[in-house]
């Protein structure tokens, strides 16, 4: 379960307008921008994030990961993030709890190294208040494989959906309405005189023979735009 409500990457007259070669007319509006809320969230889905657009976050957990120099490394679930949109950060295990101190004297602790997918907090310059013992010592490497959680407070996405982004969101828009319009999946139809014909697979033996080829084509553009969220030992 989301636990956001799903923002729509496209609203429905730019999915007309830069598709008019698709055929809505069988649908209203309203079960137009459903396929492309279906769309989005499945987006989210694969990208193993909870919302692309600007979401306020309160109290994201997820493991401490120290990477090899003792710096605490944070992968969150809504990106991009900037320096300066945490607004909390706590270290947490049963009901012991220390607060990180995130900048003093107007400089940062932290950093959010471009592109914006990931917070780094020097462990070098760990200062922290609360009753979680850190192993008795000011560096966080004494936590690291002890199973402690990172809880995060911050504001992070998009405030306008990417264009490439749009792009990957009108192509899986188009297999659901392509599955919709042809639900036995046939890839030749004929009617009297008339006839036509819809590529939904790839013609190649080697290539992906179960997502359409919109799919297979919206999670390149995910891939290659980084918009897949890698978070090694989260």
């Amino acid at each position: 379960m989301q636990p956001y409500a799903t923002q729509n990457l496209i609203t429905v007259s730019g999915f007309k307008s830069r598709n008019p070669e698709i055929d809505v007319s069988a649908w209203n509006d309203t079960t137009i921008s459903g396929f492309i809320s279906t769309a989005s969230r499945s987006m989210q889905n694969y990208c193993e994030v909870d919302s692309f657009l600007t979401q306020t976050v309160s109290g994201e957990q997820q493991r401490a990961v120290i990477n090899n120099i003792g710096d605490l490394v944070f992968y969150p679930r809504v990106r991009p993030i900037k320096q300066g949109a945490v607004t909390g950060m706590r270290l947490v295990k049963g009901g012991f709890s220390t607060s990180l101190i995130l900048a003093s004297g107007g400089l940062y602790y932290y950093n959010c190294p471009y592109p914006y997918t990931s917070l780094v907090y020097a462990g070098g310059y760990l200062a922290a208040t609360g009753t979680l013992l850190l192993g008795g010592t000011r560096s966080l490497m004494s936590i690291k494989g002890s199973g402690v959680m990172l809880e995060v407070d911050y504001s992070g996405g998009f405030i306008t959906t990417p264009e490439d982004l749009q792009d990957a969101c009108d192509l899986w828009v188009r297999d659901i309405v392509t599955r919709r319009l042809n639900p036995l999946g046939a890839q030749e139809v004929k009617q009297g005189s008339f006839s036509y014909s819809r590529m939904t697979r790839s013609s190649n033996p080697k290539a992906n023979q179960i997502e359409s080829i919109y799919i297979q084509q919206a999670k390149i553009l995910l891939d290659q735009g980084g918009y897949r969220r890698v978070a090694p030992g989260a």
